[in-house]
């Protein structure tokens, strides 16, 4: 058509494009006065009846699709026989002619991938499918916005059982790429696109729509074709056969990207990214690469980076690094390689620093599990190639080491020890009250520590002995922990993590402090960290969002001064606790785990011989788990951004809904009929600056608002309900800031709340049995978490389960008990028959998160 043709309303300005789904024009509409998009469609088609009358229907349905990522349809017309579209014209340059001009920088990326993900998913829940996403379809404005183009057209013109004409369709009704000779055309580029099921000719899904999202994805990042071949033929042999390597992306996409298109690109659809809004939510997380090179990342369990002060010739691969030294050296004076981790072995990253490095940078040290889901520490010398295990350091967690480099101390079992580097056996230097959050070794011959999670800093001597605090937490900031210290070199002021109440799952938000017990001098450095290390020449490396940042600091004044500049990225974190995987030398190495600063746990189902055997609730930042009484349903509580919202998956739906938004929920759980959850939170009281704790109750389908049972000063953490439902055990303390002890609430309003087990230290973790006669809780009044079972609601006898262990829960027949040791999960049978006879205890499974929270596994 010519500049100035005719088609009713509309006059054609000039010709923008010509493909298999017709020729587009750029027309006025002399209406309207507004600029459209003319699609004339094939002539194969408007002279097909029967296909005219589909389409027109799809249109209709086309139509209906209103969103700021998707280009509209305006209207279907028929002029002189001419049959097209009037869609909407959107400005700029295609996806497709932006990737011509060169690799697109990763938060360009990013935010093309969201706005598209964004209205695909849009479209998806409408029940639309584009079956033709390619870069040529999405058009990007001067402003940065995208729009899809030609949603649902594939489908549209070919028809609905076109492709459910199963495996024996032939190349002429595939979507917009057809057999040589048809009216319609052959559109190369389209064919690097399809999913496997589209090249087979097989009925297609939304999961089509994502597999074309990830060989887009994968374009924007390295600007080449996933799969090409000279003719469509061999393009389609490479959808169906080439290997598809995400790690070789290393770097220059994080961890958390390379994982999201290796789920977009698996070919068989049943391990395929379900939803496309899966990946909206893992395109949120902090878009930080490995720098260039990072070859290590590409195996984050199986490999630790490190930095030495000399270049290292047989590198066993290589990773991000940097050095501090005074002035700093040349860019070639860094070497970078990495530390295998032995076959059979995979890195720990739970709720604990699990790196450490002598203060001479000789010495690195890291924590690994066991096929079995067992922690052991590792070590590597500079006179070594490979790591070795240190012996008898079994359920070890967050080592340190000595200012001399000859010892190793270590976490296990809510106690201290430490080992000796040259060997021997560990030895034991004092028990913990609870979960410790970090330990440093002193040059002032004290080893400084965060004896649990809701401490000040303490301190004992490194030959043994008493526990002592040393800081003090501020009730008028409402501080809940000191956490993850530091000393400077000279041992005269410790650096720590302190955050309040407000935010119990989240340490991007909290701050790095500083002390010096000489003087009680208290001085708050850095705003916005989760942890933070002195390195020499004076600077402060915290870590914020998976990243490590440098300061200049002033150790005389405890001071920093100038901007934080970048030192290294995406590095394993526990956003949950704000532990962050790396350690600094004094000679200015660094030895880190890569990852990511998504506290990402895989909610999975277990058999009773310990296999995995998968669950379809998607990865996310989840901190706790609850099943519904009738095992159809998950409770889930987190989030990103520092809260933790509640959300409720549906297996057989699948389909996950929020319940809360923007809050810090915790501890959900069912009631015992399966309709509502009660959970804890953390909220501003009435009183300014004033953070009270509450347990609210909430229907599970999310159809009414919450109900508050409960509000204290002291914090609140909901237990279970027992079986009639009539009431509900939580525990809090007696006093603020004291032990917690385990309460029961009647909810007919007319009780008031009253202790059921108190006394010397915490009693966490209540479950009532179903016949409601036995209660299983925990209790550290030796010093280390133990399980034990009492009759309930009393009665005389009281029953030690296991002399280590945490979260009991009974089974849903009341013959068996179920708890958690670290990561691993046992159960035993017991017998109420006859009085209370417990079995012994057996290993069930490993590898159980231990990070985050405190539910972390249900009973189907």
């Amino acid at each position: 058509m010519t500049p100035g043709t005719r088609l009713g309303q509309y006059q054609i300005v000039d010709q923008l494009g010509a493909g298999g789904m017709g020729e587009v024009y750029r027309a006025t509409d002399t209406t309207l006065k507004r600029d459209v998009a003319i699609k004339i469609l094939p002539a194969a088609f408007a002279s097909d009846p029967e296909r005219l009358l589909r389409f027109e229907r799809e249109a209709q349905v086309l139509a209906q699709l209103h969103h700021p990522n998707i280009a509209s349809i305006f209207g279907l017309h028929d002029e002189g026989g001419v049959r097209f579209l009037a869609m909407e014209l959107v400005p700029g340059e295609t996806l497709e002619e932006r990737i011509a001009r060169g690799r697109l920088p990763l938060d360009e990326v990013v935010a093309i991938a969201k706005q598209m993900a964004d209205g695909i998913e849009y479209a998806h829940e409408r029940g639309i499918v584009h079956r033709d996403l390619k870069p040529a379809n999405v058009k990007i404005t001067e402003d940065g916005d995208v729009k899809v183009l030609d949603f649902g057209l594939a489908k549209a013109i070919t028809g609905e059982g076109v492709m459910a004409s199963g495996p024996t369709s032939t190349p002429t009704i595939v979507p917009t790429m057809t057999s040589v000779g048809t009216a319609i055309g052959i559109i190369l580029g389209t064919a690097a696109y399809m999913s496997p099921e589209q090249a087979r000719g097989r009925p297609v899904d939304k999961r089509a729509d994502i597999w074309a999202f990830g060989a887009v994805l994968y374009e924007m990042l390295t600007g080449l074709r996933l799969f090409e071949g000279e003719t469509v033929s061999d393009t389609l042999a490479a959808v169906l056969t080439r290997p598809v390597d995400t790690e070789s992306l290393a770097g220059t996409a994080p961890a958390s990207l390379r994982r999201l298109l290796a789920r977009c690109l698996e070919r068989d659809t049943k391990l395929r990214l379900r939803d496309i809004g899966e990946a909206r939510i893992a395109l949120d997380a902090p878009a930080g690469a490995e720098p260039a090179g990072a070859a290590a990342a590409a195996a984050p369990r199986r490999s630790i980076a490190l930095i030495s002060a000399v270049p290292i010739a047989a590198a066993a691969g290589i990773a991000a690094g940097w050095f501090f030294h005074t002035p700093p050296p040349p860019k070639s004076a860094v070497a970078r390689y990495a530390l295998a981790i032995p076959d059979g072995l995979t890195l720990s990253t739970t709720e604990h620093v699990q790196v450490a490095a002598s203060r001479d940078g000789k010495l690195q040290v890291a924590t690994v599990l066991d096929a079995n889901g067992v922690s052991h520490l590792i070590a590597r010398s500079d006179d070594a190639f490979e790591p070795r295990l240190i012996p008898e350091t079994e359920r070890a967690a967050g080592p340190f080491v000595s200012p001399d480099g000859a010892w190793i101390g270590f976490l296990r079992d809510a106690a201290l020890f430490k080992v000796p580097v040259a060997g021997g056996p560990p030895i034991r230097l004092a028990a913990l009250p609870g979960q410790c959050r970090g330990a440093v070794w002193s040059t002032d011959g004290f080893i400084y520590l965060s004896a649990e999670a809701t401490s000040p800093i303490s301190r004992i001597p490194q030959a043994g002995g008493a526990v002592e605090p040393v800081t003090t937490l501020d009730e008028g900031r409402n501080e809940r922990t000191h956490r993850w210290p530091e000393v400077l070199p000279d041992g005269s002021a410790i650096v720590y993590t302190s955050d309040d109440v407000a935010s119990t799952e989240y340490y991007d938000d909290a701050r790095i402090e500083a002390f010096r017990p000489s003087t009680k001098e208290h001085k708050v450095l850095v705003e916005g960290s989760s942890m933070a290390r002195v390195a020499p020449g004076g600077r402060l490396v915290f870590a914020r969002g998976g990243s490590l940042f440098a300061v200049k600091l002033d150790a005389k004044s405890l001071t920093v001064s100038g901007a934080p500049e970048v030192v290294a990225q995406a590095i394993a974190t526990d956003v949950a606790t704000g532990a962050v995987n790396f350690a600094l030398g004094g000679d200015g190495s660094a030895v880190w785990i890569p990852g990511s600063a998504i506290a990402s746990f895989r909610e999975t189902w277990i058999d009773r011989e310990g296999n995995d055997v998968g669950a379809p609730i998607p990865e996310a930042p989840y901190n706790e788990l609850a099943l519904s009484p009738d095992g159809t349903r998950a409770a889930l509580t987190g989030g990103q951004g520092g809260v933790a919202d509640l959300w409720v998956y549906d297996f057989a739906r699948g389909m996950l809904t929020r319940l809360t938004k923007g809050e810090f929920a915790f501890r959900p759980v069912w009631t015992p009929d399966g309709t509502r959850i009660a959970y804890g939170l953390r909220v501003q009281g009435p009183k300014a600056k004033k953070i009270v704790s509450q347990i609210s109750l909430r229907p599970a389908d999310g159809s009414r608002t919450a109900t508050i049972l409960l509000e204290r000063e002291r914090a609140l953490s909901p237990s279970c309900f027992t079986p009639d439902g009539t009431r509900l055990l939580y525990t809090a303390s007696v006093d603020v800031g004291g032990p917690s002890s385990l309460w029961e609430l009647p909810l007919d309003g007319k009780a008031e709340p009253h202790v059921l087990i108190g006394g010397e230290g915490s009693t966490n973790h209540g479950d009532v049995s179903p016949d409601g006669r036995w209660l299983a809780y925990t209790n550290q009044e030796s010093g280390q978490t133990s399980v034990f079972v009492r009759p309930y609601p009393a009665g005389e006898g009281r029953w030690q389960i296991a002399s280590s262990g945490r979260e009991p829960r009974w089974g849903p027949r009341g013959n068996e008990l179920f708890y958690r040791d670290n990561n691993e999960l046992f159960v035993l049978s017991v017998d109420t028959k006859h009085g209370f006879t417990p079995g012994r205890p057996g290993r069930l499974a490993g590898n159980v998160a231990t990070s985050g929270g405190v539910s972390t596994y249900g009973i189907s």
